[in-house]
């Protein structure tokens, strides 16, 4: 939908390409430090366990369309095509997968409001950016730095990972704000990539970094960051070329596993299967879901929180 002005929308959903000129004040944006890595003492989010994606699973296939919609606020068929199945990601549901990895984030990392290392942007920004569209009036892409729903000082993050779709794919640039790096990730570089389509990437990371610069510009005051002199890194982390349809689930664990240097997780094909389980558990935990979650799950995420 596009909708001009503040129209009204049910609490706790975005609705993509809603814009608006009155802009809210500027939000202060004291740099002191960078937040440190949580890679530095260990810390990592924990593998969600085989019974909960069992759980989730067999919950998608007995439930019926109706209590679905209800249940996650969209439709059963990119659940199960795109994640039990692998069907291309597509830009809504990568948005969602994206908005959950940073609600994990907040719960696990860095709870309490702890400074945040890294931030998942969700892909309507670049989308827009690199569409030409001023993203700083697009509701849905302010909503990410500023809001009730940010609790944290954005400003001392350190990792931005902004996904980009492509018509061979998802790609993904990381922004180390800190050492002034654009880190490109290419399921396909080193294997099948031209010249042509590293120049493409190279053009289109130029494009989105003016894009994100202009929006904490926008949107802060005070946020003491350089937009200039910015490295491009081109990471090789896949043994094989990676499918296309692969490519949404691929971006999302290297964002998940990058440190800032180096991807600290298997990248094979059986780990991209692995990953669409746990994306699938992830889901149907969502905060803010339109439904409750069904007893026998609850049950089940509840005795892993406790382990």
């Amino acid at each position: 939908m596009m909708l001009d002005g503040e129209a009204t929308h049910t609490a706790g959903t975005v609705v993509f390409g809603q814009a608006s000129r009155d802009f809210p004040p500027k939000q202060e944006a004291m740099h002191a430090a960078y937040a440190t890595p949580h890679w530095i003492d260990g810390r990592d989010r924990p593998t969600v366990l085989v019974s909960v994606w069992k759980a989730a699973d067999l919950f998608l296939k007995t439930v019926s369309p109706e209590e679905l919609e209800r249940f996650i606020s969209i439709t059963p068929t990119p659940l199960l095509t795109q994640i039990v199945k692998s069907d291309h990601l597509d830009h809504e549901l990568c948005a969602l997968i994206f908005r959950r990895r940073d609600q994990i984030d907040g719960a696990i990392l860095y709870p309490n409001n702890a400074p945040r290392w890294r931030k998942f942007m969700e892909p309507d920004f670049s989308t827009a950016a690199l569409a030409g569209e001023e993203t700083w009036t697009l509701l849905s892409v302010r909503a990410q730095l500023v809001g009730p729903q940010v609790s944290f000082n954005v400003a001392e993050c350190t990792m931005f990972h902004v996904p980009t779709v492509f018509d061979f794919g998802w790609c993904l640039c990381a922004w180390d704000i800190q050492r002034k790096i654009i880190n490109i990730f290419d399921p396909s570089y080193d294997s099948c990539t031209t010249q042509r389509r590293k120049d493409l990437l190279g053009a289109v990371a130029d494009k989105l970094h003016v894009a994100l610069f202009t929006l904490i510009y926008k949107l802060f005051s005070n946020w003491k960051v350089d937009c200039i002199r910015r490295d491009k890194v081109f990471h090789v982390t896949s043994p094989t070329t990676v499918r296309q349809t692969d490519t949404g689930v691929w971006i999302i664990r290297v964002a998940k596993h990058f440190d800032g240097r180096n991807v600290m997780a298997d990248m094979s094909e059986g780990a991209i299967i692995a990953e669409r389980q746990e994306i699938l558990a992830e889901l149907v935990q969502m905060k803010e879901n339109v439904a409750s979650l069904p007893t026998n799950i609850n049950d089940i995420v509840n005795a892993w929180a406790i382990e």
